[in-house]
């Protein structure tokens, strides 16, 4: 009865770091292309602005 129990604990934690270690993936992958898109938009402005700037002679 005891070693069931042990088990069931074992297996509940597991699953625990199972589902953390998935949510970290997700977390690590939305941060990154977050980012890249922040980085990319970032450009845009950029050559927006140099666009505007080449127009404006």
């Amino acid at each position: 009865m005891q070693e069931s129990s042990a088990w069931r604990i074992i297996d509940s934690i597991m699953s625990m770091v199972a589902l953390g270690a998935f949510a970290g993936v997700l977390l690590i992958a939305a941060i990154t292309l977050f980012g890249t898109g922040f980085h990319i938009c970032n450009l845009g402005y950029k050559w927006e602005a140099i666009g505007a700037w080449g127009r404006s002679f």
